[in-house]
């Protein structure tokens, strides 16, 4: 298998072929650019639990950094820090108690959404 991507202004795009490197063969062409696209959701909602549920004003001021970084370029190692920073919270708990049902479903819909990110979109 051959696994080719190309980075655009537009977003990235890979391309793979299950017959090796040959002239002739099935070749599927897969668009990156609607996975970041997916995640702005995912980020709002990020975002609005930051504000309003995180106590410590230095938290809550890196935990919107993190969602910045990751909105302007989307990457795996960006959206992880933002997955790891929630469970720091949860851990530590750095946010109102009432909130706990929440931070569990982010942090599960951001661990199945990490997988559909490349390495890093350019």
């Amino acid at each position: 298998m051959v696994v080719q991507n190309i980075n655009t202004q537009g977003g990235s795009i890979g391309i793979v072929s299950g017959e090796g490197t040959v002239i002739a063969g099935s070749v599927e062409a897969i668009n990156r650019m609607n996975d970041a696209d997916a995640l702005k959701p995912l980020l709002a909602d990020i975002l609005k639990f930051i504000s309003e549920h995180v106590r410590d004003d230095a938290k809550k001021t890196s935990g919107a950094e993190l969602v910045k970084n990751v909105a302007e370029k989307p990457s795996k190692s960006k959206f992880k820090a933002i997955i790891d920073y929630l469970k720091m919270l949860k851990e530590g708990g750095g946010y109102l108690d009432a909130a706990g049902h929440s931070i569990g479903n982010l942090i599960q819909q951001g661990e199945a959404a990490i997988h559909h990110l490349p390495g890093v979109i350019s």
